[in-house]
C-alpha cells in the first residue's frame, strides 16, 4: 500500500472476522484502478523509449524498405505455413486448461496470506492481469441486478482463464491452481463476495451457457434436414407444372 495515500486501514481493514462495507469495497477499486493506471503509463513510457530506439536511422545505409518487405513475406509464408499446427495445438491446450480448471478449488488459507503485502510480486502480477477487465471490477460491485453481476462476473472469469493460457504459453510449467487461486482471491477484495462463491457462479452461467449453445446447434442441424425436403418438393412441383404446360400446348 502507498503510504502517501493513508488508505491502508480504510481498505484493508485489521479485523479479518468483520466483512468489507461497501464504502471500503468502493475505495479498494479506486485504488486498485489508480495502482493500475499507474504502472500502464509506466509501461508506455518504457515501450516509448525502446520504439525510438528501433526506429533510429541506419548510418550505412543498407537496410531499407525493401528488406523490410522481404522479412515481412518471410514471417507470412512461415505463420501460414504452421497455421494448422498451431491451431491444433491451441484446440488440444484449450482443452486441457479447461480440464484442470474444472478441478481448482479456491485454497484462501493457502494462498490468501501472498497477497496481503501490495508489493509483493503475486499482488503486483494480478493487478497486471486484471488491467484488461479493471472496468468490470467496478461495474461489478455496483451491478443494480442479477443480470447484469452476471454478465460483468462472466467477463471477469473469462479473463482469468485467459490470462492463465497466456502464462502457459510463456512458461508451460507455470503453477496453475496457485496462479487461478490468486486472481480470484484478488477480485475477492473488492467485490463483497468469497472468491469460492464467485468461481462457483461463475462456473454454473458458463455451463448454463454451453447448455444454450448446444440446444441452438442442435435446432440450427433440425432446421437444415427439414430444409432441403422441403425444396425438393417444391422443385418436383415446379417441374410437374412444366411439364403439363408442354403438354397442353
Amino acid at each position: 500500500m502507498d503510504p502517501e495515500l493513508g488508505l491502508a486501514d480504510k481498505i484493508f481493514l485489521k479485523d479479518k472476522v468483520r466483512k468489507p462495507q461497501p464504502r471500503h469495497l468502493q475505495q479498494r477499486v479506486d485504488y486498485l484502478l489508480k495502482m493500475m493506471d499507474k504502472s500502464l503509463n509506466g509501461m508506455n513510457s518504457q515501450k516509448a523509449t525502446l520504439n525510438r530506439k528501433r526506429k533510429a536511422p541506419n548510418s550505412d545505409g543498407k537496410s531499407g524498405p525493401v528488406d523490410e518487405k522481404k522479412r515481412r513475406e518471410k514471417e507470412h509464408k512461415h505463420h501460414h505455413h504452421h497455421a494448422i499446427q498451431v491451431k491444433t495445438a491451441t484446440a488440444t491446450r484449450d482443452k486441457t486448461l479447461t480440464d484442470q480448471l474444472a478441478l481448482v478449488l479456491i485454497e484462501k488459507s493457502i494462498y490468501g496470506q501472498a497477497l496481503e503485502n501490495t508489493s509483493d510480486r503475486p499482488f503486483s502480477e494480478c493487478v497486471k492481469m486484471m488491467r484488461p477487465v479493471q472496468k468490470y471490477i467496478k461495474k461489478l460491485t455496483e451491478a443494480g441486478n442479477e443480470k447484469e453481476a452476471a454478465k460483468y462476473l462472466m467477463r471477469l472469469g473469462d479473463n482469468c482463464r485467459d490470462q492463465l493460457d497466456e502464462m502457459l504459453k510463456k512458461k508451460p510449467k507455470t503453477n496453475i491452481r496457485k496462479w487461478y487461486n490468486y486472481m480470484w482471491i484478488f477480485l475477492s477484495k473488492f467485490v463483497s463476495q468469497e472468491p469460492m462463491e464467485m468461481l462457483q457462479k461463475y462456473r454454473e452461467l458458463c455451463a448454463m451457457n454451453h447448455r444454450h449453445k448446444h440446444r441452438d446447434r442442435e435446432h440450427h442441424h433440425i432446421q437444415k434436414d427439414h430444409s432441403p425436403q422441403k425444396n425438393d418438393g417444391e422443385k418436383r412441383e415446379k417441374d410437374l407444372e412444366r411439364k403439363d404446360g408442354k403438354e397442353q400446348h
